[in-house]
This record gives structure tokens, C-alpha cells and sequence, in this order.
């Protein structure tokens, strides 16, 4: 889903998870990751790397999508950065999210629309979320594409899968609208995708619809 709301910070609390009858949290300082970054913030995605310790934070912000990393396990936070592809002219990003390989590559995936055409691009950072030096924009065939909201994930193997909503005609696609401007969509010819890459997110496979039958299916 596309938000306009504007949250006041993108903020993290690094607490201590507890489980079970009478467990505490221990919580500390709160950080503004979003301080140094120009524009809204909205739709904050986090992963970790757990063999190292590192927190990675992505939201809308910094012009496009942001992006900023912890190497203290979330006590502070480096300077936020624009996520490559998602700022241009022309370009307008949304709906960021956030996955660490077994390897440690940290891939940020984020919706642009860009002419014609709405799609994923997937981000890829070979050095743990310091640069991402490659991008890999997943262009759907159709002229007028309708798209929305990916995820991804990354398997033990390191196969990156992202999914994410599809409809080959924009014009089908209806929508539900609050007041403050977040909008749902609410009809249309349109399926949840997944496409898969066995290259660290270099090249993905062909679009999958998750319904069998689509576009029959809707």
C-alpha cells in the first residue's frame, strides 16, 4: 500500500527480548536514524545480520528510499543514505523492505514508477550496507502495468526471492482512499508474483502468480 503520511522520525528501541510469566525489557536510548535525511518518513523496514550484530533500517526518505546501518547492534546509526534508483526525475519511490543473506548481502527492495510502468527494483550491497553497487530494476512486459508492496527474502542457499502485487492493466485496478490520503487497492485484474534469482540478485526469473489460473483467477 502507497502512504503520504508523514511519521515524525524513523526511531529505533533497542530492546531485549524476554519471553514468558514475569519477564523485564531493558530499553535503550532511542535513535534518530532519520535526522540527516531531507523529506518524509514513512514505512520503516528493518533486518539484522546476526552473525555480526548489524541493524539495518529502510524507510521512505532522503528524497526516495533511505537507508542506514548499525554496527553496534542499534545503539547508533551511520548517516542515512539514498537508496540507489529510487531518486530521479520522473521517479517516485514507495513501499521499501529489507533482507540479509546467509552470506551477508543486504538486499533493499523498493516500488518505483517510472513513465509508463510500475515495478520492484532490488538494491544489492556486497559490503554489509555501506554502498550498494548493484541495481536490478525487475521491468514487467506490459506497457501500463499496475504494481504494488514487495517483500523479500533470501533462502540458506542464497536464492533471493521477492514477490510483490501485479495487475498487466492499471486501468482495472480499483482503489480505497482514506482521508489523511493512504490508499488500498480494492478491485481489479490484478495477483500476487514472486520472482526468484540464483545470482544474488544480478537477473530473476520470470514472473510466478501465486493464484493458478491468473489472470482468470483475479
Amino acid at each position: 500500500m502507497r502512504t503520504v503520511v508523514l511519521a515524525a522520525a524513523v526511531v529505533l528501541f533497542a530492546a531485549t527480548p524476554a519471553f514468558g510469566a514475569g519477564a523485564t525489557y531493558t530499553v535503550g536510548p532511542i535513535a534518530d536514524v532519520s535526522a540527516s535525511c531531507a523529506g518524509q518518513n514513512a514505512e520503516v523496514e528493518e533486518a539484522t545480520d546476526p552473525r555480526l550484530g548489524y541493524v539495518y533500517e529502510s524507510w521512505m526518505g532522503c528524497r526516495g528510499i533511505a537507508f542506514a546501518r548499525s554496527t553496534d547492534g542499534g545503539a547508533t546509526f551511520g548517516t542515512a543514505i539514498s537508496v540507489p534508483g529510487s531518486v530521479g526525475s520522473n521517479v517516485n519511490a514507495w513501499d521499501p523492505a529489507v533482507a540479509v543473506a546467509p552470506d551477508g548481502t543486504v538486499y533493499a527492495v523498493f516500488m518505483i514508477s517510472k513513465s509508463s510502468q510500475w515495478y520492484p527494483i532490488v538494491a544489492a550491497s556486497f559490503d554489509h550496507g555501506a554502498t550498494f553497487s548493484q541495481v536490478t530494476l525487475l521491468v514487467p512486459p506490459d506497457a501500463k502495468n499496475w504494481g504494488d508492496r514487495p517483500f523479500v527474502a533470501v533462502g540458506p542457499d542464497g536464492t533471493v526471492y521477492v514477490t510483490w502485487d501485479y495487475g498487466p492493466e492499471r486501468t482495472s485496478v480499483t482503489y480505497l482512499c482514506a482521508t489523511n490520503g493512504s490508499c488500498a487497492f480494492a478491485t481489479g485484474d490484478l495477483n500476487v508474483v514472486i520472482q526468484k534469482s540464483t545470482d544474488r540478485g544480478a537477473t530473476f526469473g520470470a514472473m510466478t502468480p501465486i493464484s493458478p489460473g491468473f489472470p482468470a483467477s483475479g
